[in-house]
């Protein structure tokens, strides 16, 4: 994993191998959770740690699960990640988003079949894609996993969400006539757009 610096523009490495880091998220104290893997000729091993501000282990966090998409619920110091089941081979549909506490003894929770959570701004939100009958759909619910609910009504299908820095809207990625789109869409559920016409 690499940190970018807005305001310095500059690029510093925060993770070494052997592992393989693919994704990550910062608690407020600096702290980072990141997904790893690690293969050899004999095995190949998948799981999280946390990590401290400089890079360096502090928790060996979950091992197996596949996980992905970690996220740090920073005001309840728990973090979120989608499970990928049976080995990671799985349908599409069978990946769930999961929920424990920033500590390595805590418990595992299942809030929901889906995958590509994010939070809203405010950490009151996880959105999130889930596969239902008519396809890839946005859904959201809170970060205990209640209310959950569609975000909106369209028929396109929605992939990879993104919660504008206001809260007010989700941006997703579409293929409804076959090319890989940028669309909008209020948080209320209404609006849809594509954000980019050409290109």
């Amino acid at each position: 994993l690499f940190e970018y610096d807005l305001d310095s523009y500059q690029v510093s490495k925060l993770t070494r191998g052997p592992r393989y880091h693919f994704e990550g998220d910062y608690a407020t104290d600096g702290r980072i959770v990141a997904s790893w893997l690690d293969v050899t000729r004999a095995q190949r091993k998948t799981g999280m740690d946390i990590l401290s501000a400089t890079g360096s282990l502090d928790a060996e966090f979950v091992t197996s699960d596949n996980p992905m998409s970690p996220k740090w619920l920073r005001e309840q110091d728990r973090i979120i990640y989608v499970r990928a089941n049976r080995g990671g081979r799985a349908a599409p549909d069978s990946f769930g988003i999961m929920v424990r506490d920033a500590v390595p003894a805590a418990q595992t929770r299942p809030l929901s079949r889906g995958r590509e959570p994010v939070l809203t701004p405010d950490g009151e939100w996880i959105v999130y894609t889930r596969l239902t009958q008519e396809g890839w759909r946005l859904q959201r619910m809170r970060a205990d996993g209640s209310a959950r609910s569609s975000l909106g009504d369209g028929s396109l299908d929605a992939r990879w969400p993104a919660v504008s820095p206001d809260g007010r809207h989700v941006a997703y990625i579409s293929n409804e006539d076959g090319i890989d789109r940028l669309y909008l869409r209020r948080m209320d559920g209404s609006g849809d757009r594509i954000l980019l016409p050409t290109g």
